[in-house]
């Protein structure tokens, strides 16, 4: 399990974060947490753990100060970990926040004090106090008792994501010494109302795409109208479309660019090369039947590849491959990763199919998209 955070050097305001059920962290997590630092987010107003809330000031930037929202940075501080030394993590947040990067140095995490700090005490106030805890080692008195917890009573990846989501909020309400007796949000506030140079926010254009911040793909449109088969492309042993590119057969044999959720892989979105909008695509058979992440199709792809799964058509491979994990005899840290990963997938209910499934309609605020340039292209009417 890993927490991935972007923080506020200023103020210890915490901006992003991402949580990631798995062995080790990749790009796309990286990228997702960047993501999740320029979207605004607000406090909760349900919860599912009983008893559960918020401390008096606690909450978020976009709660006290919601003309913060899609604020931009001017430096990213990173460290050299593998995610982070790809060509294509940093290239695309670069250049469209408009920010420059900083490598730290290799195995010194004292050049990184503010956001270690806080992951210290992000362990004390939440960490070594979930029910079935390891402890900081096997000596640790907190891990002898958590091993013994039966694991029906641990704590569920939903959960997880609620208690982070309140404790990072109680934090930014609590007095910081490193600000001198005040809070992160107090600090914000204070800073905000001393500072003569405004933020730079993200442009209204951009808000409606921070999709692109993910790698990007070069995908080629598919489709035969002789065999009545609807353009489509192809990515990750799935098919996506939409109304769009159904009835655009000038795309035929010609490549575009498609930004993925790797959060959730029902969902893709697609430009043409000179940057018109496709608008969103959605992935077609059974994987839209469950929601799963770019992580799971992985392996549920190299299971099939090994002879291990089969599937075919309209046969949904989350619930057929979560099946055979149920039906597994050897458990352990691999197993029950999974058996995480596969309870946080089928908890969400299923999209609609892609040719029916609804437009959300445009936020207060929000921009017009631009229409499509498809001049050059021929379109089939219904």
């Amino acid at each position: 399990m890993f927490v991935i955070t972007l923080i506020d050097v200023c103020t210890r305001v915490v901006l992003g974060w991402q949580l990631v059920p798995a062995p080790e962290y990749d790009h796309h997590d990286v990228l997702s947490a960047l993501q999740d630092a320029l979207r605004p987010r607000l406090k909760r107003q349900e919860f599912a753990i009983p008893g559960i809330g918020y401390r008096p000031g606690a909450g978020f930037v976009a709660d006290v100060l919601p003309e913060l929202n899609f604020a931009c940075w001017e430096v990213l501080k990173v460290d050299n970990a593998a995610s982070h030394l790809t060509e294509d993590t940093f290239e695309p947040i670069c250049r469209f926040v408009g920010c420059r990067l900083e490598a730290g140095p290799v195995g010194m995490p004292t050049a990184r004090p503010f956001i270690e700090r806080f992951f210290g005490t992000l362990t004390e106030r939440m960490s070594r106090k979930v029910h079935g805890t390891t402890g900081r080692s096997p000596n640790d008195p907190l891990a002898k008792r958590g091993r013994a917890v039966p694991a029906a009573l641990l704590i569920t990846l939903p959960e997880l994501e609620e208690l982070l989501d309140v404790s990072i909020a109680n934090y930014h309400a609590t007095p910081h010494d490193g600000l001198h007796g005040r809070s992160p949000l107090e600090a914000l506030q204070q800073t905000l109302a001393q500072h003569a140079k405004p933020v730079r926010i993200l442009p209204l254009a951009l808000r409606c795409r921070l999709h692109q911040l993910q790698t990007v793909h070069l995908a080629t449109v598919r489709g035969n109208a002789a065999r009545s088969v609807t353009p489509y492309v192809s990515l990750y042993g799935a098919r996506y479309s939409n109304e769009v590119l159904q009835r655009t057969s000038g795309l035929s044999q010609q490549r575009i660019r498609v930004y993925l959720n790797p959060n959730d892989m029902r969902e893709a979105w697609a430009y043409l090369p000179n940057g018109a909008d496709l608008g969103r695509l959605y992935v077609l058979d059974g994987w839209r039947y469950s929601r799963h992440t770019l992580r799971l199709r992985r392996r549920i792809l190299r299971e099939r590849r090994i002879g291990k799964l089969k599937f075919a058509g309209e046969q949904d491979p989350v619930q057929i491959f979560a099946e055979a994990q149920r039906r597994a005899s050897k458990r352990g840290r691999k197993q029950g990763t999974l058996e995480l990963q596969l309870g946080a997938a089928t908890a969400e209910a299923a999209l609609a199919p892609p040719s029916r499934a609804p437009r959300p309609a445009p936020s207060a605020g929000s921009t017009r998209e631009s229409p499509i340039d498809l001049s050059d292209l021929t379109i089939q009417n219904r």
